[in-house]
Protein backbone atom coordinates (compact mmCIF):
# COMPACT_ATOMS: atom_id res chain seq x y z
CA UNK A 1 0.00 0.00 0.00
CA UNK A 2 2.75 2.42 0.92
CA UNK A 3 4.66 1.61 -2.27
CA UNK A 4 1.53 2.24 -4.32
CA UNK A 5 1.14 5.61 -2.61
CA UNK A 6 4.68 6.57 -3.56
CA UNK A 7 4.02 5.69 -7.19
CA UNK A 8 0.68 7.48 -7.26
CA UNK A 9 2.10 10.60 -5.66
CA UNK A 10 4.74 10.80 -8.37
CA UNK A 11 2.19 10.28 -11.17
CA UNK A 12 -0.68 12.35 -9.76
CA UNK A 13 -1.52 16.02 -10.19
CA UNK A 14 -2.38 18.85 -7.82
CA UNK A 15 -5.87 19.40 -9.22
CA UNK A 16 -6.91 15.83 -8.50
CA UNK A 17 -5.60 16.02 -4.96
CA UNK A 18 -7.53 19.19 -4.22
CA UNK A 19 -10.68 17.61 -5.69
CA UNK A 20 -10.18 14.79 -3.19
CA UNK A 21 -10.00 17.28 -0.34
CA UNK A 22 -13.19 18.94 -1.57
CA UNK A 23 -15.01 15.59 -1.61
CA UNK A 24 -13.80 14.82 1.89
CA UNK A 25 -14.85 18.12 3.36
CA UNK A 26 -18.31 18.02 1.83
CA UNK A 27 -18.96 15.80 4.83
CA UNK A 28 -17.53 18.49 7.05
CA UNK A 29 -19.74 21.23 5.58
CA UNK A 30 -22.96 19.38 6.45
CA UNK A 31 -22.64 20.02 10.22
CA UNK A 32 -21.10 23.43 9.52
CA UNK A 33 -24.09 24.41 7.43
CA UNK A 34 -26.53 23.10 10.03
CA UNK A 35 -24.87 25.00 12.87
CA UNK A 36 -24.44 28.11 10.74
CA UNK A 37 -28.08 28.14 9.59
CA UNK A 38 -29.53 28.08 13.09
CA UNK A 39 -26.92 30.50 14.40
CA UNK A 40 -27.78 33.00 11.65
CA UNK A 41 -31.49 32.63 12.40
CA UNK A 42 -30.76 33.35 16.04
CA UNK A 43 -28.73 36.44 15.14
CA UNK A 44 -31.56 37.62 12.89
CA UNK A 45 -34.06 37.19 15.71
CA UNK A 46 -31.85 39.21 18.06
CA UNK A 47 -31.52 42.01 15.48
CA UNK A 48 -35.28 42.10 14.93
CA UNK A 49 -35.93 42.30 18.67
CA UNK A 50 -33.34 45.04 19.07
CA UNK A 51 -34.82 47.03 16.20
CA UNK A 52 -38.37 46.80 17.56
CA UNK A 53 -37.18 47.88 20.99
CA UNK A 54 -35.25 50.82 19.55
CA UNK A 55 -38.18 52.02 17.45
CA UNK A 56 -40.33 52.40 20.56
CA UNK A 57 -37.73 54.70 22.08
CA UNK A 58 -36.99 56.74 18.96
CA UNK A 59 -37.82 60.45 18.62
CA UNK A 60 -40.56 61.73 16.33
CA UNK A 61 -38.35 64.31 14.67
CA UNK A 62 -37.84 63.55 10.98
CA UNK A 63 -34.10 64.21 10.87
CA UNK A 64 -33.44 61.99 13.85
CA UNK A 65 -35.67 59.26 12.40
CA UNK A 66 -33.68 59.29 9.15
CA UNK A 67 -30.42 59.13 11.06
CA UNK A 68 -31.77 56.25 13.13
CA UNK A 69 -32.76 54.27 10.02
CA UNK A 70 -29.28 54.69 8.53
CA UNK A 71 -27.59 53.74 11.79
CA UNK A 72 -29.94 50.80 12.26
CA UNK A 73 -29.16 49.42 8.80
CA UNK A 74 -25.42 49.79 9.38
CA UNK A 75 -25.68 48.05 12.74
CA UNK A 76 -27.79 45.27 11.27
CA UNK A 77 -25.34 44.69 8.42
CA UNK A 78 -22.35 44.72 10.78
CA UNK A 79 -23.95 42.33 13.25
CA UNK A 80 -24.91 39.96 10.43
CA UNK A 81 -21.39 39.88 9.03
CA UNK A 82 -19.81 39.37 12.44
CA UNK A 83 -22.38 36.73 13.33
CA UNK A 84 -21.83 34.77 10.12
CA UNK A 85 -18.04 34.85 10.48
CA UNK A 86 -18.21 33.75 14.11
CA UNK A 87 -20.61 30.93 13.24
CA UNK A 88 -18.39 29.65 10.44
CA UNK A 89 -15.29 29.84 12.64
CA UNK A 90 -17.00 28.08 15.55
CA UNK A 91 -18.42 25.35 13.31
CA UNK A 92 -15.02 24.85 11.67
CA UNK A 93 -13.33 24.43 15.05
CA UNK A 94 -16.01 22.04 16.33
CA UNK A 95 -15.88 19.85 13.23
CA UNK A 96 -12.12 19.75 12.71
CA UNK A 97 -11.65 18.98 16.41
CA UNK A 98 -12.84 15.49 15.50
CA UNK A 99 -10.02 14.63 13.07
CA UNK A 100 -8.29 11.42 14.15
CA UNK A 101 -5.36 9.31 12.94
CA UNK A 102 -5.09 5.52 12.90
CA UNK A 103 -1.80 3.74 12.20
CA UNK A 104 -1.49 0.80 9.80
CA UNK A 105 2.28 0.24 9.76
CA UNK A 106 5.66 1.96 9.82
CA UNK A 107 6.97 3.67 6.70
CA UNK A 108 10.17 1.86 5.71
CA UNK A 109 12.32 4.69 4.42
CA UNK A 110 15.69 6.28 5.05
CA UNK A 111 15.88 9.42 7.22
CA UNK A 112 16.19 12.69 5.34
CA UNK A 113 19.67 14.23 5.40
CA UNK A 114 19.26 17.75 6.75
CA UNK A 115 21.41 20.51 5.32
CA UNK A 116 23.97 22.20 7.56
CA UNK A 117 22.04 25.48 7.56
CA UNK A 118 18.85 23.69 8.62
CA UNK A 119 20.71 21.84 11.37
CA UNK A 120 22.10 25.10 12.69
CA UNK A 121 18.64 26.64 12.64
CA UNK A 122 17.12 23.71 14.55
CA UNK A 123 19.97 23.67 17.06
CA UNK A 124 19.57 27.39 17.74
CA UNK A 125 15.77 27.48 17.89
CA UNK A 126 15.25 24.31 19.97
CA UNK A 127 17.88 25.07 22.60
CA UNK A 128 16.53 24.23 26.05
CA UNK A 129 13.25 22.78 24.77
CA UNK A 130 11.59 19.74 26.34
CA UNK A 131 10.08 16.82 24.40
CA UNK A 132 6.64 18.38 23.84
CA UNK A 133 8.17 21.66 22.72
CA UNK A 134 10.48 19.95 20.22
CA UNK A 135 7.52 18.04 18.76
CA UNK A 136 5.44 21.19 18.41
CA UNK A 137 8.40 23.05 16.90
CA UNK A 138 9.04 20.27 14.36
CA UNK A 139 5.43 20.24 13.14
CA UNK A 140 5.37 24.02 12.71
CA UNK A 141 8.79 24.22 11.04
CA UNK A 142 7.79 21.48 8.60
CA UNK A 143 4.64 23.44 7.75
CA UNK A 144 6.75 26.55 7.14
CA UNK A 145 9.22 24.77 4.87
CA UNK A 146 6.74 22.75 2.80
CA UNK A 147 3.74 23.44 0.59
CA UNK A 148 1.33 20.58 -0.12
CA UNK A 149 1.53 19.23 -3.65
CA UNK A 150 1.33 15.93 -5.53
CA UNK A 151 4.85 16.58 -6.79
CA UNK A 152 7.79 15.93 -4.50
CA UNK A 153 10.53 18.56 -4.23
CA UNK A 154 13.93 18.29 -2.58
CA UNK A 155 13.67 17.88 1.18
CA UNK A 156 16.11 18.74 3.93
CA UNK A 157 17.19 22.23 2.87
CA UNK A 158 16.52 25.36 4.89
CA UNK A 159 14.18 26.76 2.24
CA UNK A 160 10.64 26.24 0.99
CA UNK A 161 9.79 23.21 -1.11
CA UNK A 162 6.82 21.12 -2.26
CA UNK A 163 5.82 17.75 -0.83
CA UNK A 164 3.01 15.25 -0.44
CA UNK A 165 2.03 13.71 2.90
CA UNK A 166 4.94 11.25 2.65
CA UNK A 167 7.43 14.11 2.39
CA UNK A 168 5.79 16.01 5.25
CA UNK A 169 6.06 13.01 7.56
CA UNK A 170 9.66 12.19 6.61
CA UNK A 171 10.91 15.76 7.05
CA UNK A 172 9.04 16.27 10.32
CA UNK A 173 10.45 13.04 11.75
CA UNK A 174 14.00 14.01 10.78
CA UNK A 175 13.66 17.51 12.28
CA UNK A 176 12.15 16.05 15.43
CA UNK A 177 14.90 13.47 15.91
CA UNK A 178 17.63 16.06 15.39
CA UNK A 179 15.96 18.32 17.95
CA UNK A 180 15.77 15.40 20.39
CA UNK A 181 19.48 14.64 19.99
CA UNK A 182 20.49 18.27 20.48
CA UNK A 183 18.55 18.42 23.74
CA UNK A 184 19.49 14.91 24.95
CA UNK A 185 15.87 13.73 24.91
CA UNK A 186 15.22 9.99 24.88
CA UNK A 187 12.57 9.77 22.16
CA UNK A 188 12.30 8.74 18.53
CA UNK A 189 10.07 9.99 15.71
CA UNK A 190 9.28 7.85 12.69
CA UNK A 191 7.01 8.26 9.65
CA UNK A 192 4.08 5.83 9.54
CA UNK A 193 1.23 4.93 7.19
CA UNK A 194 -2.39 5.04 8.31
CA UNK A 195 -5.87 6.49 7.91
CA UNK A 196 -7.50 9.85 8.59
CA UNK A 197 -10.92 9.92 10.26
CA UNK A 198 -13.44 12.77 10.48
CA UNK A 199 -16.48 12.20 12.72
CA UNK A 200 -15.50 8.51 12.77
CA UNK A 201 -15.61 8.34 8.96
CA UNK A 202 -12.51 6.95 7.23
CA UNK A 203 -11.75 9.73 4.73
CA UNK A 204 -9.03 7.73 2.96
CA UNK A 205 -11.38 4.84 2.16
CA UNK A 206 -14.25 7.18 1.36
CA UNK A 207 -12.28 9.09 -1.27
CA UNK A 208 -10.41 6.08 -2.62
CA UNK A 209 -13.61 4.05 -3.10
CA UNK A 210 -15.38 6.93 -4.86
CA UNK A 211 -12.57 7.85 -7.23
CA UNK A 212 -10.52 5.90 -9.75
CA UNK A 213 -7.08 5.64 -11.27
CA UNK A 214 -4.13 7.55 -9.84
CA UNK A 215 -6.29 9.65 -7.52
CA UNK A 216 -7.75 6.53 -5.91
CA UNK A 217 -4.26 5.12 -5.37
CA UNK A 218 -2.95 8.40 -4.01
CA UNK A 219 -5.68 8.81 -1.39
CA UNK A 220 -6.02 5.22 -0.15
CA UNK A 221 -3.83 5.93 2.91
CA UNK A 222 -1.99 8.79 4.60
CA UNK A 223 1.43 9.41 6.17
CA UNK A 224 2.02 11.07 9.53
CA UNK A 225 4.55 10.84 12.39
CA UNK A 226 4.62 8.46 15.35
CA UNK A 227 6.67 9.62 18.36
CA UNK A 228 6.69 6.82 20.91
CA UNK A 229 2.95 6.28 20.44
CA UNK A 230 2.00 9.95 20.03
CA UNK A 231 0.77 10.87 16.55
CA UNK A 232 1.32 14.25 14.91
CA UNK A 233 0.45 15.27 11.35
CA UNK A 234 2.33 18.25 9.87
CA UNK A 235 0.46 17.91 6.56
CA UNK A 236 -3.01 18.33 8.08
CA UNK A 237 -1.66 21.06 10.36
CA UNK A 238 -0.32 22.96 7.34
CA UNK A 239 -3.54 22.65 5.32
CA UNK A 240 -6.15 23.15 8.07
CA UNK A 241 -4.15 24.62 10.97
CA UNK A 242 -5.55 21.94 13.31
CA UNK A 243 -3.90 19.15 15.27
CA UNK A 244 -5.13 15.64 14.44
CA UNK A 245 -5.43 13.25 17.39
CA UNK A 246 -4.85 9.53 17.79
CA UNK A 247 -7.98 7.46 17.22
CA UNK A 248 -9.06 5.56 20.33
Amino acid sequence: MADVLDYASQQGDDIGIYIAFILAFLIYFIPVGFVGYWAIKFVGYMIKSYKQSSIKKSTTKQSLCFKYRVDSRNKKFTVWIIGILLCIYAAFKVCTYNIYLSKIKDRNTEPIELSQSLKERIQKETQGMDKAEVIDYSVKLTAKLLTFSATQGKLGNNKESKANCVGYARLCASICNYGFRQNHIQAKAKPVVGYVYLWNINLCKLISHNTSGKLSLFTKDHDFVDINGKFVDPCIYDILNVEAKQKE
